[in-house]
């Protein structure tokens, strides 16, 4: 049984279209044809004329050559009688003349092998004629031939002369059936290109008017579907209106939700930071208004005021990580050795009495990015490679520019910033954790903190359209890359 799904049908405007290239690609062989057909007609004409004025060409010389054969005899005989110099020079100017025809007829005929051998035979004969009107020349010369004395019967010159007539009668005879033959040939050619021309002529008016009908039917087609599409588009922009009511409606909704939630964060901050900040005032009297307090005491006590310390960071984090979403990203040129110096620099306090041998490139490229949040990024990224080096001696941290770092689940490397260090690094066994809210990789005991920081710096570099990732190892340091949208380098 056939599958008629997979038999692809061509759509009635598919149809159309191939129907009308079929019209215009056989208009246009059509068009070529006529073409061929004219350029072979005037080919043959021009063959046929350049054979004509060939063959009436060699016919005047054939005439020319007997006209000047004729005239040298008539001169010898003139010369002859009156012993005119100037009869002997006429005689022998007709010689050369008549010479002169036959090396013509030689160049004319060369393309026909029996006209050249009838010209070869004529060559000869000429020749033999005109030989014996210059020995009847030198007899009369020598007064060795008087008209006085009889005449000699015909000998071979006689001969010759109608052997040389024969032979140029021949000649016309054999330019004139081919004259002829090249007349029939024309005759049919022009016979058959008329034909040719007058099929193509009504081939072509048949597939005008086919691929006439055609387009009328694609114009009715199309004026059809646009009728449908403009019903279409219609139909389509009271439903994108009614949507973007629907969109406006939710944005307004959403947008008097986020100014709720906003209030609702700064209330909550409020009401959770006021019994803080008693649970630390009284704290605080306690201890100084016992000051025998016991030693248990007194560390309880200040556990309570830790926690509540921490409790009130904790609070402030997630504040400034609820604020990332809605701040307004303000691009600007970052000039970044200038920015991570200063970043640096402000954490003066968390590095005191300690040994860091900090190093940034000078020739870290800029970036397109907004101040305060890249300015929050490098804070984040710099106090942490300050805390996890605090167990040793001597502080690693550098700030580089990167090409050959690969992202996790990637192939290729990808130019990044890196910020490394020698620290405490991590287990690359836990890397799903790093950059989530609240998870910690290491005890709080160890190096204090909130567990939001790394979260909102991915949240800082994916809002500028880049990535962050890292590699580490326990006990060896880690390094973190991040790559911005418009970076330089």
């Amino acid at each position: 049984m056939v599958d008629t799904r997979s038999i692809a049908v061509p759509s009635p405007v598919q149809t159309e279209r191939r129907a009308v290239s079929l019209g215009a690609w056989v208009t246009c062989g059509l068009l070529l044809g006529l073409g061929l057909a004219a350029l072979w007609l005037v080919h043959a004409l021009q063959v046929t004329d350049d054979l004509e004025t060939h063959a009436n060409e060699v016919l005047s010389v054939v005439e020319h050559l007997l006209e000047h054969t004729t005239a040298a005899e008539s001169r010898q005989r003139r010369f002859i009688i009156s012993r005119d110099d100037r009869d002997l020079d006429g005689m022998r100017g007709e010689m050369a003349m008549a010479s002169e025809a036959v090396t013509t007829l030689i160049g004319l005929t060369k393309a026909n092998p029996h006209q050249q051998d009838l010209v070869q035979e004529l060559s000869g004969q000429v020749a033999t004629r005109l030989q014996y009107l210059e020995h009847g020349v030198s007899l009369v010369q020598r007064n060795q031939l008087a008209l006085d004395k009889p005449r000699p019967s015909p000998g071979p010159g006689i001969k010759a002369m109608s052997q040389v007539v024969m032979l140029c009668r021949s000649l016309e005879t054999t330019e004139q059936d081919i004259l002829a033959l090249r007349h029939s040939q024309m005759t049919q050619l022009e016979g058959s290109a008329s034909l040719t021309i007058i099929g193509l002529v009504t081939a072509g008016i048949i597939a005008s008017l086919v691929a006439r009908s055609v387009i009328q039917r694609s114009f009715a087609r199309r004026q059809f579907l646009e009728d449908r599409l403009s019903q279409a588009n219609r139909g389509l922009e009271r439903q994108v209106a009614q949507r973007t009511m629907e969109l406006s409606s939710q944005a307004r909704r959403l947008s008097e939700a986020n100014v709720e939630l906003e209030s609702f964060s700064y209330s909550v901050s409020h009401d959770l930071r006021a019994p803080l900040r008693s649970i630390d005032g009284f704290s605080q009297l306690l201890v100084r208004s016992l000051p025998d307090l016991d030693p248990e005491s007194a560390r309880r006590l200040g556990l309570i005021r830790q926690a509540a310390a921490r409790m009130n960071q904790l609070i402030t984090d997630l504040l400034a990580f609820s604020k990332i979403g809605r701040t307004e990203l303000t691009r600007r040129p970052i000039d970044m050795p200038a920015l991570v110096h200063a970043c640096y620099d402000e954490l003066a306090p968390a590095r005191m009495d300690r040994a860091i041998a900090f190093r940034c490139a000078p020739d870290l490229p800029g970036c397109q990015a907004d101040p305060a949040l890249l300015k929050q990024v490098l804070l984040n990224l710099l106090s942490n490679a300050i805390k996890y080096t605090a167990h040793r001696d001597v502080a690693e941290i550098t700030v580089s520019w990167c090409t050959t770092a690969v992202p996790p689940g990637g192939s290729a490397a990808q130019p990044a910033y890196c910020i490394a260090d020698n620290g405490a690094g991590f287990d690359m066994a836990y890397y799903g954790k790093l950059f989530g809210v609240f998870q910690r990789l290491h005890e709080p005991s160890d190096f204090e903190g909130t567990g939001v920081g790394l979260a909102m710096v991915k949240r800082i570099v994916e809002r500028h359209g880049g990535m962050i990732w890292a590699t580490g190892q326990v006990g060896a340091g880690a390094a973190f890359y991040l790559t911005l949208d418009g970076h330089g380098g």
